[in-house]
């Protein structure tokens, strides 16, 4: 998989929640803008919201498992120097 493919994968998995809560959050103020405002409604949107907030950090939380597992390449060289000057 090229490193695109593996950011474009990340970026939906990342921002599927994200537009959910945003939506959700809309949605709450809809509520609550009401002339009667319909406060059952706008709490369950607002718990909702809770729970994307929480689906999006687990999704991270697995993206960043993912990476820790993977095998970690080695420095190309392991010389002191790079096109002969010493490195810092």
């Amino acid at each position: 998989m090229t490193g695109d493919a593996v950011a474009a994968a990340i970026a939906h998995e990342v921002k599927q929640p994200l537009y959910a809560m945003i939506t959700r959050a809309d949605t709450a103020f809809r509520w609550l803008d009401r002339s009667k405002p319909d406060l059952d409604k706008a709490k369950a949107q607002f718990k909702q919201m809770a729970a994307d907030g929480h689906r999006a950090g687990a999704v991270i939380e697995s993206i960043r498992a993912n990476f820790k597992k993977a095998p970690r390449s080695e420095p190309r060289s392991t010389s002191t120097t790079s096109l002969g000057k010493p490195l810092p």
